[in-house]
């Protein structure tokens, strides 16, 4: 997907120029061609959050939080993975997005009774109300792994599993204050956060270039492009292709193996 050394600055450049375009911005999208109300207010939702993640990026890194970077950064890339399917797929991945809501609003309900807290009645009314009849893609989406398959892109999910060590308690977080000698530390030891700078600067590129894709004539394309070669990144992310039959049917006995444990 990337190559080359990091030229800190440049990457720096890429996303306070990117942050502050879509900053400056007072007019968001109301309708595109082909595009329902529906599709359009997730593609806006993930496409705003990357460019606020690239703004809290920024801060952390102006206050000497870069470890804390790490923790943007997989989030980011969650983000515009999920952005790129909404744009790839439209109604189909509004309708999953929709079915896996309704798929987590019933384990809070489930959840709730168990602990036996109270929930009052109208909330469980108005959580209810939301359920929705499930559907096959509502698993692609509960499963990151398989929405970036389905991309293309699994080394990307290889970078996200990488960044999950630094946002999950583990051995990354342990060993990250503790010094060459063994020795416990009140500031992160090992120096990795570089490379976050450079994730975000991709994330903003490839969600730009696809709410670019949806907009008439696509105003933005050669010169996001020329962004992307700047920093020797691909210059947008693989379009969707449909899992096999035999990959569908992998993934549903690996569901139904996770539901039985």
């Amino acid at each position: 997907m990337v190559s080359g050394a990091i030229d800190y600055q440049l990457h720096r450049d890429i996303i306070e120029v990117l942050v502050a375009d879509f900053e400056n911005d007072t007019s968001p999208p109301i309708s595109l061609p082909g595009i329902s109300r529906d599709a359009l207010a997730c593609t806006w939702g993930f496409y705003a959050q990357v460019h606020r993640l690239g703004r809290s990026l920024l801060l952390l890194i102006d206050n000497d939080m870069e470890h804390e970077t790490h923790i943007i950064a997989r989030v980011a890339l969650e983000y515009t993975i999920m952005l790129h399917w909404i744009v790839e797929r439209k109604e189909a991945a509004v309708k999953a997005i929709l079915a896996s809501q309704s798929n987590n609003i019933k384990r809070h309900v489930k959840l709730a009774q168990e602990a036996e807290m109270f929930l009052p009645p109208e909330v469980e009314r108005e959580m209810r109300k939301a359920e929705i009849k499930p559907i096959d893609d509502a698993k692609a989406v509960g499963t990151f792994k398989t929405v970036c398959k389905e991309l293309g892109a699994l080394e990307l999910y290889f970078v996200y599993g990488v960044e999950s060590g630094f946002v999950h308690p583990s051995l990354v977080g342990i060993n990250s204050y503790i010094d060459s000698r063994g020795n416990p530390a009140n500031e992160p030891q090992r120096v990795m956060h570089r490379s976050n700078i450079s994730l975000l600067a991709y994330c903003l590129i490839w969600a730009n270039r696809d709410l670019d894709s949806l907009t008439p004539g696509r105003p933005r394309a050669d010169g996001l492009e020329r962004l992307a070669n700047t920093v020797e990144a691909i210059p947008a992310l693989p379009v969707y292709r449909e899992l096999s039959k035999t990959a569908q049917k992998n993934r549903q006995h690996s569901n139904e193996g996770r539901r039985k444990k």
